[in-house]
């Protein structure tokens, strides 16, 4: 049944009305309604079906965030009775230096923080042995791993805990962090809690097929781009595991339909082989499906929020500057992306959320 196609690029519009606000201008209907047009006319309304969908469920606004800001303050599990002798003590991670999304965090807490206690974020040592780590997202794992990691290996850290605190994470991700940090901390008696509002499923295996929150498709479109892309780096095709697809009465529901995914997966895997196409040096993080490390199709995700989107998204969604040269006015973006000094060729697993 055919779609007011108009009246859905609106309601993507109103859903990511606050993406970078003022650094880009507002996204609106026309700006949503250029972005689709980049794919075969016979998918784009299913992929604007879909994308609605599920923009709906990961987009992640600034009050939304600073909703959980106020939240974390005072959260008893975390702080205990009192929440100022708590936030009085602990030393705060400032880790990622290249990279925006932890001092933004840092910062949103520290404005709550200073009008309920008159307390910022700034000091590093902790005087009651407990350490925050805070940050949008977790998802392939490594940026907390490494971050944490150098962190006990600079300062020598021992008998202590740390508290990673995060919006949400990748399922897959936090074990593997988790997994790698234990055996970093348990001989130093460093213990470490991790704290998340939402959980995004990630396991590619069968049985999370109908609750799995990322691309995984189901095939690979027969495409000229995607045929080059296997030739450029055979692993991806090596290590490609088709997801079975869903028979009925069986659906996943963050999508609308076994179908729309299906229809979604293959078009963000052909264009997103087509933009992995671009660039003269070939990426081997850079896959049609998001940055990782591992070979594949990509990372998958949907989950963005007003900062930045993450380059562990379908390259669909982010890659591309209509205002620049060759090849980034090659593909238009949905949600533009901040990079670190626009370096693209620089972007790998898991930066700059």
């Amino acid at each position: 049944m055919p779609i007011d196609r108009n009246a859905v690029a609106a309601e993507i519009a109103v859903t990511i009305a606050d993406y970078r606000q003022g650094e880009i201008a507002p996204p609106n209907r026309e700006h949503v309604l250029r972005w689709i047009d980049q794919f075969d006319a016979a998918t784009r309304d299913g992929i604007l079906v879909e994308t609605q969908n599920l923009l709906a469920r990961s987009y992640i606004p600034k009050p939304f965030v600073e909703k959980f800001i106020n939240m974390l303050a005072n959260t008893e599990k975390l702080v205990g009775p009192d929440p100022r002798v708590f936030w009085s003590g602990v030393g705060f991670l400032n880790m990622q230096r290249r990279s925006q999304s932890q001092r933004d965090m840092l910062a949103l807490l520290s404005a709550v923080l200073t009008t309920r206690y008159g307390l910022g974020c700034e000091r590093e040592k902790s005087l009651n042995g407990s350490y925050v780590y805070i940050d949008d997202a977790i998802f392939s794992g490594n940026q907390v791993r490494g971050d944490v990691q150098q962190w006990i290996e600079q300062t020598d850290a021992r008998n202590c805990h740390i508290h990673v605190i995060v919006i949400g994470w990748h399922k897959r991700g936090q074990w593997y962090a988790n997994k790698q940090l234990r055996a970093i901390c348990s001989p130093r008696s460093i213990r470490m809690t991790w704290w998340k509002l939402g959980e995004i499923e990630d396991w590619k295996k069968p049985e999370t097929n109908a609750s799995v929150a990322v691309l995984w498709p189901t095939h690979a479109p027969n495409d000229q781009y995607i045929q080059n892309w296997f030739r450029l780096s055979p692993r991806d095709l090596e290590f490609f595991t088709p997801r079975p697809a869903l028979q009925p009465p069986l659906q996943n529901s963050n999508f609308t339909s076994e179908a729309g995914r299906v229809l979604l997966e293959q078009a963000f895997m052909q264009r997103g082989a087509f933009i992995a196409s671009l660039p003269r040096n070939h990426d081997p993080h850079m896959h049609p499906l998001g940055y990782q490390s591992l070979n594949g199709p990509g990372f998958g995700t949907l989950f963005a929020t007003y900062r930045n989107c993450p380059n562990n998204c379908p390259l669909v969604l982010w890659w591309g500057d209509p205002d620049a040269g060759r090849p980034l006015n090659q593909w238009y973006p949905l949600l533009p992306r901040r990079t670190r000094a626009q370096n693209w060729a620089a972007d790998f697993d898991e930066v700059d959320f």
